[in-house]
């Protein structure tokens, strides 16, 4: 959306020295401008997809160090050795980052879900999908409600860059669309 202004000057220098055709003039221009639209988007969705594979990666090294949690839990003890290969096969969709998040700051399933306007029932299938895909515990039961885990505590950055860049994404290309 920057190159805009530029692309249609020069357009316009091309149409005025007699450099184009009168009729393809426009048809061009919208051209270039659409590729250079998709470029700028591109751009901005890389970050996004470096921050998830970040993410997984991340997931990854905390899966194969899994240790004895401090609160006697074993989380390799949690999914069956069959499934243990598959961890992280599909990277986790926004929502249930946002769910993971929600239910980090928040402490409680049922805060969370209100901050994020779905039911209590629908955030936790989404953190035990997400605790069923990585492998590891991710939260520990408290008298005062839901508490990390050094693991969970060890992603929730990466799922909160991954979120923020997703939101920048989303705005690079609504700003196309003004």
């Amino acid at each position: 959306w920057l190159a805009g202004p530029q692309l249609m000057a020069r357009r316009f220098e091309q149409l005025r020295k007699g450099g184009a055709e009168p009729d393809t003039w426009l048809d061009d221009f919208g051209r270039e401008m659409q590729q250079t639209q998709l470029a700028e988007l591109d751009a901005r969705l890389q970050p996004v997809l470096g921050l998830i594979e970040t993410f997984s990666t991340e997931v990854k090294r905390l899966t194969q160090n899994m240790r004895k949690q401090s609160d006697g839990t074993q989380p390799a003890a949690l999914v069956h050795p069959c499934l243990r290969k598959s961890y992280m096969s599909m990277s986790p969709d926004l929502q249930t980052l946002r769910a993971f998040v929600a239910v980090a700051r928040e402490g409680n399933v049922s805060r969370a879900a209100e901050r994020l306007h779905l039911s209590q029932p629908a955030v936790s299938l989404q953190l035990k999908s997400l605790a069923t895909s990585t492998g590891l515990l991710l939260f520990t039961r408290t008298p005062q409600g839901l508490a990390l885990t050094r693991d969970g505590a060890a992603l929730l950055p990466h799922a909160e860059k991954t979120l923020a860049a997703a939101s920048d994404f989303g705005q690079a290309a609504q700003n196309l669309h003004s």
